[in-house]
């Protein structure tokens, strides 16, 4: 798996432009990351401390619906965020624009028990469903999509009463699993591991795919240290790691 990193000469550009200065003996990456990426980060972060003798990474772990304030007055030195979130950084300037690359991509998916009878969103509508279970949206990207999702299959209004809310991935998978749910909608590399039948994983144009971005912040000092941990992440290393866990590149 390969993904997009962003030129030497676009990088030396935005190090001109930013009056970046380069530490080549800092040891420690300060990178700020939603919390939802917890689990991959630290199987990354192992990954990158061994094969990199001397140097750490640090992430700042916040929750999704605060990063882009966080990120705003953070010192931290990489910035990880889904796309649309990255946008929105690099036009505000708290990123560099021109840093900016993906490094995993997630898609939605609809899941249930082995053996339950079920084909596509339109059958959330029957008879045979009480309880669709999802991430409360308030609190997780996955349920916001969601609701994205159900409201483009045009069956929002005939399930909106069956939706369950849960704080987190593991709490809607339990309640298949426990059958307080016959159906959840999660993020594929949510499933890995699990005993459970994937019956969809939708793109346009129910969902767009999951893009996690990583970018330099325009505050680091550490220049060199951050653009090591960023390439590292599109290594074939990282990538095969990620691709294990469900993730796909671009």
């Amino acid at each position: 798996m390969k993904t997009k990193p962003c030129s030497a000469s676009a990088l030396s550009a935005v190090v001109l432009t930013l009056g970046f200065t380069s530490l080549a003996g800092a040891a420690t990456v300060r990178v700020m990351a939603p919390a939802e990426l917890a689990g991959p980060l630290r199987s990354l972060e192992l990954a990158y401390e061994t094969s990199h003798p001397g140097r750490n990474v640090d992430f700042d772990l916040v929750p999704a619906r605060r990063l882009e304030k966080e990120a705003s007055s953070s010192n931290s030195d990489l910035v990880i965020s889904r796309k649309e979130e990255m946008d929105f950084l690099s036009r505000e300037g708290i990123v560099a624009s021109a840093s900016v690359s993906v490094f995993a991509v997630d898609r939605l998916a609809l899941v249930t028990v082995p053996f339950k009878r079920l084909t596509t969103l339109q059958d959330l509508t029957g008879d045979g469903i009480r309880h669709i279970a999802i991430v409360n949206p308030s609190r997780g990207g996955s349920g916001m999509l969601a609701v994205l999702a159900l409201n483009r299959a045009g069956v929002w209004s005939g399930v909106q009463p069956r939706i369950v809310h849960a704080d987190n991935a593991t709490e809607v998978l339990e309640s298949l699993t426990k059958g307080a749910a016959d159906a959840a909608l999660v993020y594929v590399t949510d499933t890995i591991g699990h005993d459970l039948r994937i019956v969809g994983i939708f793109e346009r144009p129910y969902s767009d795919p999951i893009r996690h971005c990583v970018a330099l912040s325009s505050r680091t000092r550490r220049i060199d240290a951050a653009r090591d941990f960023q390439e590292f992440l599109s290594s074939d290393v990282a990538q095969g790691l990620l691709s294990g866990m469900g993730y796909r590149s671009e």
